[in-house]
């Protein structure tokens, strides 16, 4: 019986009152895949549907292991699936899923691959919360299509994402500065014109350029040229800011990494 309902039930968000299941369509972007034991792996998503979850993926035989954590259940992949989301149940599992869209060069891009890492890495730190984000699910989705099929621009996508991303989160710093304001107040976000008493500040020359910085979006990054130290310091920038004002949010470890392997 319960088999049967879960066919019926897989097309509608319903509840069936003869098995308590609701098996529902959902679209997700993974986040990471953790080993949990010898049979099981445990994947962080976020579902526009559902704001970010966590799923069970059974090991099973070697040929579906190849299959599941290296074609579809892999960091970024964008899957759509059914899942019952009883409430009080043990970890969710993903049946009958698919590769909604499907990056070509991505994977083979080893720039990209590493933009990829830095986003993946970004996202974990600061995405979370069961509530649907239809805009910033779409946001995200809309940016990975874009990075798998851009030619131009690369060395700075990984900033205009970071930048945008705020906008999402709802923590935009206020960029418009008056020519007396030489200093910016990290913590405060916002521009002053006296020294703030922490070390969370930029000051003259770095508080312009945070200005135009926080101004960046995929349609102007090809237009910023920075060096490879300037782009490091602009990365250390950004990842104080989202440590300042997204709770738990950590240094990133890709920090150093990508400000070397992305220069121009």
């Amino acid at each position: 019986m319960k088999a049967f309902c879960t066919l019926i039930f897989a097309f509608y968000k319903k509840k069936c009152y003869i098995c308590n299941i609701m098996i529902e369509r959902l679209h997700a972007i993974v986040l990471r895949v953790v080993k949990y034991n010898d049979r099981m792996q445990i994947a962080d998503v976020l579902t526009r549907e559902h704001g970010r979850l966590s799923f069970a993926i059974p090991e099973g035989s070697a040929a579906s292991r190849r299959k599941s954590a290296r074609t579809m259940w892999r960091p970024l992949a964008l899957l759509e699936f059914d899942a019952d989301l009883k409430p009080k149940a043990s970890l969710p599992r993903g049946k009958d899923v698919r590769v909604y869209a499907t990056y070509e060069d991505l994977p083979y891009n080893p720039m990209k691959a590493m933009v990829a890492l830095f986003l993946d890495e970004l996202l974990n730190g600061a995405i979370w919360g069961e509530q649907p984000d239809f805009p910033l699910y779409d946001f995200i989705e809309q940016s990975l299509i874009l990075l798998d099929k851009i030619d131009k621009g690369m060395p700075n996508f990984h900033v205009a994402f970071a930048v945008q991303l705020l906008k999402f989160l709802g923590i935009v710093p206020a960029a418009d500065r008056y020519p007396w304001q030489r200093y910016y107040d990290l913590r405060a976000a916002e521009y002053t014109d006296s020294l703030p008493p922490h070390e969370n500040r930029l000051a003259d020359e770095e508080a312009l350029a945070f200005e135009q910085v926080m101004r960046m979006n995929y349609r102007n990054m090809s237009r910023f040229r920075f060096t490879r130290k300037q782009r490091q310091r602009i990365l250390e920038v950004i990842n104080d800011y989202y440590m300042l004002h997204v709770p738990d949010f950590r240094r990133m470890k890709s920090l150093a990494v990508f400000a070397e392997a992305l220069d121009e």
